[in-house]
Parts: structure tokens; C-alpha cells; sequence
């Protein structure tokens, strides 16, 4: 097989406090790209602690820069470092994008889990938000001159179509994260839980107001929520539990090991899923490969992991809506057995070894 030079851009990588899905992927992707026997570089924002220069799992991570000026240190590097010196470039767009069309000779992937979209109303100031809600599609327009653009899911897919022509547009769909899943015995009494960043677009009140319903007519109920985030966040949830007098019900654990996630999902009756909105959801990939229901909003990305896992679906917002689901498969053992059969045998056809295949046959057909 030939062996190629591949640059990746994005603006965090896997070792970076506030990784999510989206690095988790790529992730799995450098590393598998690099068992293949590509040389593949990583340009990434600097983090604290970390070195400048760094081989993780057999690819070469270049950090520059913050989370705000790595976009601009990148474009120096790729012109120090890479130009005319690699074979395809691989553009994560995460929110700001990199613009590479506007300077990269290379063929060029552009790599998108989702639109931000209304996402920069949770995360920005109103004037902020709103500037970036209308020029994101602008920006992203440059990508037209993307030789091909990957993305996770068909809500992805189809909110880009405006922008991008879809005959340049591909999916493949991530597989689950954790790489020794297991099927455990449940916890004695009915347990939820969510695993993933607590950030206020992810709507980890709703779960709290939906608890509180939910201790009420269920005995000895509980909600475990793990990750890390925003602190400010964090506290405020920390203090909405106090004031609603749920803090026997709803137990914070903070960042755990991958096998407190492992034991924590594998446990757990059902995951529950309330972002305002994912490219596709790994952290609910991730329970369906334990065997265990997940009941999420109805957002994009959402929609297609519950297609694939049999997943539970509640309109944004309807708390009401939200607790009854859960209450309903907490109290009816034959449906969460079914769920947990279909969603354990979509988790097991899909591998990170199927993901770097198709990616590996696109990237080889452009060099």
C-alpha cells in the first residue's frame, strides 16, 4: 500500500481538557491512519503542561497558539512546515474553520461533525452569537474548493447542503470509543446516567428537573452525571440540585477513568442523552456497546444514533415528556432487554478499524 503524508488541523487535540467526541474521533483516525504506515501530523492549539512537539500513538502533534490564535499560528506552520511537503491535508472545522482553501496546494478533506448554528447561543455573548451564527455559512462557503468533505451523519450532511455540493459529501459514522466493552450486571435499583462535557448545550438541567419527577414515583432512584466542563457551569447545576433538594437523587463524579466509564455504563438502566444538538453522539455510541437504552432529545445527530441503537426520543425541552420516557423503560424490563439487543449488535458491525478503511480509500484516491 502506498504510505502518504497526511496534515490534520484541528483545534483540539485528544490530551486537551476539554476534548470531546469530536477528538475522540480524530483521534482513533491519526493513530489508525499512522498503523497503516502514513506519516501523519496533527496542528493543534497549546495546552498548558503540554510540549510543543508530541507523538501520541504514532502520529507528530504540533501545538500552536490558544484556542483563539491557533487558526492563524496554523497557516504559519503549514507554510513553515508542511507546504509541498505533504500529500492531502485533512481541515477539521469545529466552530471556527481553518480556511485552508484560501492558502493549501494540496488536496484538501474537509472534516465537519456539524454546523454550530444555534450552538452559538450557548456558548457566546448575544452580540458574539449572533455574528457567528450569520457568518458561519459565509465562511464555510470557501470550502467549496474542498477536493472532498467527510461528515458524521445525515443531519450533518444535509445541513451543509447549502453550502457544499453533496456529491463531494461523505459519511462515515464513528464507532464507539471504549475498546473493550462489556455488558454488566445492572444496579440493584433504577439508575440513569450521562457521560460526557458539561457545557450548557447539552441541556444537563433538563436531566436534573427530569430526576426530580422522576425520584418521586420511582423508589430509590438515582442520576449519575460524569465529565468535564465549564466550571461555572458545573457549579450552577451543583446549586440547582441543593436548591430542589435533590442531592440524594443526582450525584456529580466529576472526570472518571475509562473503566469508572466503562462500570458507570455498563451499571446504568439507561443513558440519558438531552444535547441541543450532536454530529452524531459517540457518548450514546458508547452505551449502546454496553447494552444500555438511551433516551435522547430529538436534535440532529441524536436522530440518527437513535435510528442505529433503537434509541428513545423526547422533543427538546418537554421535561414532562422526558421523565415519563424514562419512567416508562425504568418500569418495563422486556423493552429495555429488546433496546439493549439492537443497540449492541449496531455497536458491534461498526469499528474504528471500518472508520480508518474508508478513510484510508478516500484519502489514497486523491494523492
Amino acid at each position: 500500500m502506498e504510505s502518504l503524508s497526511i496534515l490534520c488541523l484541528n483545534w483540539r487535540c485528544i490530551r486537551n481538557p476539554e476534548a470531546g467526541g469530536a477528538e475522540i474521533y480524530t483521534h482513533m483516525l491519526l493513530s489508525g491512519l499512522a498503523r497503516l504506515g502514513h506519516e501523519v501530523f496533527l496542528l493543534t492549539s497549546e495546552v498548558r503542561g503540554l510540549p510543543k512537539l508530541e507523538d501520541i500513538s504514532g502520529y507528530t502533534v504540533i501545538r500552536c497558539g490558544n484556542k483563539f490564535t491557533v487558526y492563524s499560528k496554523a497557516y504559519v506552520e503549514y507554510l513553515k512546515r508542511f507546504r509541498d511537503r505533504v500529500d492531502v491535508v485533512v481541515d477539521e472545522v469545529n466552530t471556527i474553520p481553518f480556511l485552508t482553501p484560501l492558502y493549501v496546494r494540496e488536496p484538501i478533506v474537509m472534516f465537519i461533525h456539524q454546523l454550530a448554528g444555534k450552538a452559538w447561543f450557548y456558548h457566546t455573548p448575544l452580540p458574539i452569537a449572533l455574528a457567528g451564527y450569520l457568518i458561519e455559512p459565509l465562511l464555510l462557503r470557501s470550502y467549496i474548493r474542498a477536493d472532498r468533505v467527510v461528515t458524521v451523519s445525515k443531519s450533518s450532511k444535509r445541513s451543509i447542503a447549502g453550502i457544499i455540493s453533496e456529491d463531494k459529501v461523505s459519511i462515515i459514522k464513528p464507532a464507539p470509543s471504549i475498546s473493550k466493552p462489556k455488558v454488566a450486571s445492572k444496579t440493584e435499583n433504577p439508575q440513569t446516567c450521562y457521560i460526557g462535557r458539561i457545557v450548557p448545550y447539552k441541556r444537563i438541567e433538563d436531566q436534573i428537573l427530569a430526576a426530580g419527577i422522576i425520584s418521586s414515583r420511582i423508589k430509590n432512584y438515582r442520576h449519575i452525571i460524569a465529565g468535564r466542563g465549564w466550571s461555572k457551569y458545573l457549579e450552577k447545576l451543583k446549586r440547582m440540585v441543593l436548591d430542589f433538594g435533590l442531592d440524594g437523587v443526582v450525584e456529580f463524579r466529576g472526570g472518571i477513568s475509562s473503566e469508572e466509564k466503562l462500570e458507570l455504563l455498563s451499571s446504568s438502566w439507561i443513558f440519558v442523552y438531552t444535547s441541543y444538538g450532536e454530529g452524531y453522539g459517540i457518548a450514546g455510541l458508547d452505551a449502546a456497546a454496553c447494552g444500555t437504552p438511551i433516551v435522547a432529545y430529538r436534535t440532529r445527530g441524536l436522530v440518527d444514533l437513535a435510528k442505529d441503537t433503537c434509541a428513545l426520543l423526547v422533543d427538546v425541552g418537554d421535561i414532562k415528556g422526558l421523565a415519563n420516557v424514562i419512567i416508562s423503560l425504568l418500569e418495563n424490563h422486556e423493552l429495555r432487554r429488546r433496546i439493549s439487543y439492537r443497540a449492541l449488535a449496531y455497536a458491534r458491525r461498526w469499528s474504528w478499524r471500518d472508520v480508518v478503511q474508508a478513510w484510508n480509500e478516500l484519502i489514497l484516491s486523491l494523492a
